[in-house]
């Protein structure tokens, strides 16, 4: 595996993602897009709708489709209610056979995770998280060079 790119779900009003929110989303998706050149990709979702509704767009934009996994849903409104399990994270993102595995996530797991996977994964790696993730900011963790960098695109409305 190369990279492992944490997304955090675009802008929403009552679990929906709202315009704003669709527009980070797709933004985000052209950023990504364009580091992904020759890559095998492979995308998990969280099951929030914001987050279905993000990796739609996600998968559309990148030609791709993804898996839904409830365990990706952290935060005081998920079913698991802030229960983390980075255990299943790993696994999940280990069991990948492709260059890049994508997560779109929440808040907690897009700050969590990065810091987790370089800790446990790689050693430690350069740009550690700030613990800052805007909603439709994602973290770039590149396992070959052991960098950590947000990809956080300007919005051109």
């Amino acid at each position: 595996m190369k990279k492992i790119i944490v997304v955090r779900h675009g802008d929403y009003d009552d679990d929906e993602l709202n315009e704003y929110g669709r527009l980070q989303i797709q933004t985000l998706g052209a950023a990504i897009k364009s580091s992904l050149t020759g890559c095998t990709v492979d995308m998990k979702s969280s099951t929030a709708k914001r987050a279905q509704q993000s990796s739609d767009i996600l998968a559309e934009i990148l030609g791709i489709g993804y898996e839904l996994f409830g365990f990706l849903w952290s935060g005081a409104d998920s079913p698991r209610a802030n229960k983390f399990d980075l255990v299943a994270v790993s696994k999940l993102i280990l069991e990948s056979e492709a260059d890049v595995v994508i997560l779109v996530t929440h808040l907690e797991y897009s700050e969590v995770i990065p810091t987790f996977w370089a800790r446990k994964h790689l050693g430690g790696v350069q740009g550690f998280p700030s613990r800052e993730t805007a909603k439709g900011e994602a973290w770039v963790i590149d396992c070959e060079k052991k960098t950590c960098k947000k990809m956080a695109p300007k919005i051109t409305e």
